[in-house]
């Protein structure tokens, strides 16, 4: 993902670019955890730098509805998420992550007004059977050089200097869960409010 939340940047490869101005949405899911958590989110659409401005204009042109649809067939019929963490595992680069302390869905997201889907991951950070922050930096690092991205984010809302920069973000609740299309037309109308927080430069949401 072409984005920066609060506290993260990946340093590899798959990462070109730091980012500031960010807007955060969380759906209510219940009480707020005890125990702190990372979300990583990475866009399963390809980065122009890989595929170039003109294919990535014909992969948007498909629309959010139908790239969701592909990005959910990705994730449930290819099983590409869950194999890069099996390979990651087999081959000792990861050891602390499993399906107690880390899930992942598709949500919508987005960087400088273009909302596409991501697979953005809840994980366990502190506590018994904790994913590790070295494994969180293995595995968020890995998705993005797999899934082709310019970059990715990771981030800690409970902690602002878990990683390695602490960036502005708001944090918008709503009463139920969003789906991707009412995310992406939350986010448009955000920048009828505020251009600078959904298109300006290094804008990101999710």
């Amino acid at each position: 993902m072409r984005k920066q939340m609060k506290g993260s940047i990946t340093k590899s490869r798959s990462t070109l670019s730091c980012f500031a101005t960010i807007v955060l949405l969380v759906t209510t899911l219940g009480p707020h955890p005890v125990s702190a958590t990372t979300y990583i989110s990475v866009e399963p659409i390809p980065s122009r730098d890989v595929v170039g401005q003109n294919a990535l204009a014909k992969i948007l042109s498909a629309g959010y509805p139908n790239l969701e649809l592909w990005s959910n067939r990705l994730l449930n019929d290819c099983g590409i998420v869950q194999n890069v963490i099996d390979v990651l595992a087999s081959n000792g680069a990861i050891s602390t992550v499993n399906p107690g302390n880390t899930s992942f869905l598709v949500a919508a997201g987005g960087f400088e007004a273009v909302t596409n889907p991501s697979y953005v991951f809840t994980v366990r950070d502190s506590g018994p059977d904790a994913v590790s922050a070295a494994d969180i930096d293995v595995l968020d690092n890995a998705l993005g050089y797999v899934l082709n991205q310019g970059g990715t984010a990771h981030f800690s809302p409970d902690d602002a200097k878990a990683y390695d920069f602490s960036l502005d973000y708001a944090v918008v609740t709503f009463a139920d869960t969003l789906t991707g299309v009412q995310a992406k037309a939350f986010f448009d109308y955000v920048g009828t409010i505020d251009s600078a927080l959904w298109s300006g430069r290094f804008a990101g949401f999710t």
